[in-house]
């Protein structure tokens, strides 16, 4: 027999080997929790040891301040919860309110309560996680719990969707409600009852027996999951929620986990202190996770810790002790133990927080990289390295510069000949001198970023020039993947957009649509951002800094020739403007158009007009030269300019790609590794400008940094 602590740590566990890999995201749910009888694995460097992955701060809001949790059990009118069973305190309602109602008196100390893991301490490990991005600016610490069963659960019997309307249940359960049809419920529950919506309410819905839930086809309670939290916004106001099934759907609740006497309550009190604990620190799914979509909770699955005892009918082990009441829930993620480690923990009372992490600003195509250390510190270098793959594979520095920080903090400069913008980079970011950040060194990996489709990593720059759409009717900006990337901003004709697109995020589409102020035409650009934690590397930076990508959007009505992994019929990408100049043929071609609108190119004292044709693509009779710069405007602006490279037999444009753009959404295992990612793959022209060095079989094309775009001498 093994001795308890032992056995309480690996409760829930199987067979890591020969179990599928659990990812805790599928569509906007977030933190999802494992199904209770089903044996999941968790990739390398997500589970507890020291020295694992952290989790970061990905730019965005956490549920600071305080919070009222709200329980609403929807029955649907036909579908009663289970009654209380011999032994226990309750039935299946009752344990849910007592369990959150003692986690309130826990959190805010209003009572003497002995325990040792989730709530206690004002949440223990939760004041770790803090946010915002400058300094004077960090709102941190203060979390605590308010809930009163008499006017913050709900018992709702407003009946469920028609049968038609259901889901498919993957186990054959009579009820299958889907995730849309919970937002929807919220919303009315909230309408009904005056309910107050945005980050200091936390609404929780528990669903009954032979009650399924689906987070799109084939993602349901029965078969992946057992719980998740979320965001919601039906045009009212953001909403943050979370779901638990009843665990008895999966199957049989084992016993021994049931310190109260009642099973199937006490496992989902366990999922509930999971989701609640990852709602605060993670709300919108821009606050902290580690940079593969793990949360607090998530890292921590299945450990427990120290127990305190054994109670109730099968001496089942316990701890944690609320007001005389006995809890098994799991241990939460800290970066910082009592002792300075990560890992997982019963308690922590160590508040230490990483935040502001430095920031640097990346506009694609342009050579100035700007940034702030997020201290009053002047004086401090700064040097900036751009870094490209030769053809022998090594990695070559095609740029760099240095700058000084000014008394706020903030630095600027420019790598002259050389623009960033293209995901094979790498750039480096290292401070110097009195008063640099720790650590000092920052290594940027745009193409590196895991995947950001399913919701496992951060987006890059191809992720974003081709993940945008405009639309004049009615005027909207859409961006996708929109979950797990970054804090999202707009600017339109350089007036920033008043509302940040992360809010408009849809759970089952992965796509923002943001209303916006005016409708754009032709002649009002469009610039969009994301500000997420790019700076991560493993075992050398854990913290990270925060990388603001900026790239500009398309034109309204503009078409795609390229196609990112998510499905057409929630997300179709606009046009991304660029140009290839033909050095032999005479021709330039440009496609991201509007099909059947007018175009203009020049080159120098050159030019030609065109429109475009059905798949947005114009090509004219235009000598472009080497050194040349070719315009292109739809009439009302400036659209791209492409800066055609010294391309002949023998010479090429020194320290620009070789060949193409990258032609395909670039992802790897593994955000922020090296391994299997676009960074530092391709291959440059040696900066000798000999043409001869590089492979007889290479296409004799460059790409521009400047656009995008491409010369071609064929």
């Amino acid at each position: 027999m093994l001795p308890l602590a032992a056995a309480l740590c690996c409760l829930g566990a199987g067979t890591a080997s020969a179990a599928p890999v659990f990812h805790p995201r599928v569509g906007g749910a977030l933190g999802l929790m494992p199904p209770i009888n089903r044996t999941v694995s968790f990739p390398p460097m997500v589970r507890t040891a020291r020295g694992v992955i952290p989790v970061t701060y990905h730019g965005g809001r956490t549920m600071t301040g305080g919070i009222t949790v709200h329980t609403i059990f929807w029955t649907g009118g036909t579908r009663p919860f289970k009654p209380q069973p011999k032994g226990a305190p309750h039935d299946y309602v009752g344990m849910i309110e007592q369990y959150f109602a003692d986690a309130a008196d826990a959190s805010t100390g209003t009572k003497g309560a002995s325990c040792t893991v989730v709530f206690c301490d004002n949440l223990t490990v939760e004041p770790q996680y803090a946010w915002g991005t400058r300094p004077g600016h960090i709102t941190s610490g203060d979390y605590s719990i308010a809930y009163h069963a008499g006017k913050d659960a709900v018992v709702d019997k407003h009946r469920y969707p028609a049968k038609s309307h259901q889901c498919q249940s993957p186990s054959q359960e009579p009820v299958c409600l889907t995730d849309a049809q919970i937002q929807r419920e919220l919303n009315r529950v909230i309408k009904a009852h005056g309910g107050a919506r945005g980050l200091h309410n936390l609404w929780y819905v528990f669903l009954p027996p032979k009650v399924d839930e689906c987070i799109s086809a084939g993602a349901c309670g029965t078969n992946d999951y057992s719980g998740y939290h979320s965001v919601s916004d039906l045009g009212h106001g953001p909403v943050i929620y979370a779901l638990t099934i009843d665990p008895s759907i999966e199957g049989h609740q084992t016993r021994g986990r049931d310190p109260e006497g009642f099973p199937d309550a006490e496992s989902a009190i366990d999922i509930a202190a999971h989701e609640t604990n990852e709602a605060i620190s993670d709300p919108e799914g821009v606050g902290y996770m580690d940079p593969n979509g793990y949360e607090i909770g998530d890292k921590c699955q299945s450990h427990y810790g120290k127990s305190l005892g054994t109670a109730g009918p099968d001496n089942a082990p316990y701890n944690q002790v609320i007001n005389g009441h006995k809890y098994l829930t799991q241990e939460m993620w800290a970066n910082r133990d009592n002792g300075g480690h990560t890992h997982c923990v019963e308690a922590t009372t160590n508040t230490t927080t990483p935040l502001p992490l430095p920031q640097v600003d990346l506009t694609q195509f342009s050579a100035k990289v700007t940034g702030n250390i997020r201290r009053d510190k002047a004086g401090v270098k700064v040097k900036v390295t751009l870094l490209r793959e030769s053809a022998a594979g090594k990695a070559v520095v095609v740029a760099h510069a240095t700058a000084t920080t000014h008394s706020n903090g903030s630095w600027s400069l420019s790598l002259a000949k050389h623009a960033v913008g293209d995901d094979r980079d790498k750039i480096t970011v290292q401070y110097s001198g009195t008063g640099a950040p720790s650590p000092r060194h920052e290594t940027i990996l745009t193409g590196n970023g895991g995947n950001p489709f399913t919701e496992s990593g951060w987006t890059g720059w191809y992720d974003m020039d081709h993940g945008s759409f405009v639309s004049d009717h009615p005027p909207t900006l859409s961006l996708a993947p929109c979950f797990q990337t970054g804090v999202e901003a707009y600017t339109l004709a350089g007036v920033p957009g008043p509302e940040s697109p992360t809010d408009f995020c849809g759970t089952k589409t992965d796509a923002a649509r943001t209303p916006l102020s005016a409708a754009p035409g032709r002649g009002k650009a469009i610039v969009w951002s994301s500000n997420d934690d790019r700076a991560f590397t493993p075992g050398a930076n854990t913290l990270g800094a925060l990388i603001k990508l900026a790239a500009p959007a398309g034109e309204p009505g503009s078409v795609s020739r390229f196609k990112l992994p998510l499905p057409p019929r929630w997300f179709t990408p606009g046009g991304f403007p660029t140009c290839t100049a033909n050095l032999v043929k005479h021709r330039v071609s440009c496609q991201g158009l509007v099909p059947g609108e007018s175009y203009k190119l020049r080159a120098g004292s050159k030019h030609a007009s065109a429109k475009a044709d059905g798949k947005g693509v114009v090509s004219v009779r235009l000598a472009a030269k080497g050194g040349h710069k070719v315009s292109l405007s739809n009439g009302a602006r400036t659209l791209t300019v492409l800066h055609v490279a010294h391309l002949s037999r023998d010479h090429c444009q020194p320290g620009e790609y070789f060949g193409g753009p990258v032609a395909k959404a670039p992802t790897n295992g593994s955000a922020g590794t090296l391994a299997g990612g676009t960074a530092l793959t391709g291959m440059i022209c040696p900066l000798s400008g000999n043409r001869k060095g590089l492979p007889a079989a290479k296409t004799n094309a460059q790409t521009d940094e400047f656009s995008g775009g491409e010369t071609i001498y064929k």
